[in-house]
């Protein structure tokens, strides 16, 4: 179905701060005679800084909230460490639980490759696998150079 979504991103050299609402209209489904939301709608709010430590090593701690409803929402902490401008380490947790490990590294000047994983630390850690993800990131200058930088977030 049709659907639109509005946000704003503002990043500098040191922080960022973003605001989102991917589906601003829900979206509602008739199945057999019942009609049900299908698509809610989503608030995200997200911020994170990065923090010169010593020597070759920057802290990261960010942050990311959904909601959704008061009964409906997820709150995600980070925090990550980035060794040489090169190795990304990090952790989170989410609504306190879930906790995830996650890895990325800088391959060349255009490509970042990562593996995340997450397991629930409740009840149900023992029932289930987690969840692991691989990340491919790559940086292209469609049009010419735009001073890309170094990019944290």
């Amino acid at each position: 179905e049709e659907n639109i979504g509005v946000g704003f991103w503002y990043m500098s050299k040191d922080y960022y701060v973003g605001l989102s609402v991917p589906r601003m209209l829900d979206t509602k489904v008739n199945d057999g005679g019942m009609e049900s939301t299908r698509y809610r709608r989503h608030y995200y709010l997200s911020a994170g800084y990065i923090f010169d430590q010593l020597f070759s090593l920057k802290f990261k701690p960010s942050i990311l909230l959904m909601y959704m409803d008061k009964d409906n929402y997820a709150l995600d902490l980070n925090a990550s460490f980035l060794l040489n401008e090169t190795i990304w380490l990090g952790a989170s947790f989410r609504n306190f639980g879930t906790i995830g490990l996650n890895t990325q590294m800088k391959v060349g000047e255009t490509l970042k490759l990562g593996y995340a994983f997450e397991l629930p630390i409740n009840n149900t850690a023992l029932t289930g696998f987690g969840t692991h993800s691989l990340m491919v990131s790559l940086d292209i200058e469609l049009f010419g150079k735009h001073g890309l930088g170094r990019r944290f977030f």
